[in-house]
């Protein structure tokens, strides 16, 4: 990624990109607007982090792969539409981290439920966590790392 020093400024940009990343992803979800054009349109208004378009993007191309990975840790009782927007939004980009494995596990969990701290509630936290942590135990114990 070019001349950026690694390290911290890179985390930083990685957290902004995720905060836009939900933005975008809640907007969609609640307006059932087109991912691609709010990113386009977000893009035209703003200088976007790389990371930001590399996660819509791949959010939105492995969606049924991402709810599923999701579903599977939810409770039988507790369906991925039940939740609020911000919440599956944050759950969609942590799964797709886990998944896409470009980030640690460890960080994946850890960003996906500080964003649901500052947009949601402790409690999605938790929900955010136990759900991604599980995800990511299953995912250890497979040996992706």
């Amino acid at each position: 990624m070019g001349e950026s020093e690694p390290g911290r400024a890179r985390g930083r940009g990685r957290t902004s990109a995720r905060r836009i990343s939900l933005e975008v992803l809640v907007e969609a979800d609640l307006r059932g607007a087109s991912v691609a054009e709010l990113l386009a349109a977000r893009g035209e208004e703003e200088d976007l982090p790389p990371y930001a378009v590399v996660l819509v993007e791949g959010i939105s191309a492995s969606g049924p792969e991402v709810d599923e990975a999701i579903t599977e840790h939810l409770r039988s009782d507790w369906p991925l539409d039940r939740l609020g927007a911000v919440e599956r939004a944050i759950m969609r980009i942590g799964s797709w981290e886990l998944l896409a494995g470009d980030v640690p596990g460890e960080v994946a969990v850890d960003e996906a439920v500080e964003l649901a701290k500052r947009y949601a509630s402790l409690r999605a936290a938790r929900l955010v966590n136990g759900v991604l942590g599980a995800m990511l135990r299953r995912r250890q114990g497979a040996g992706h790392g």
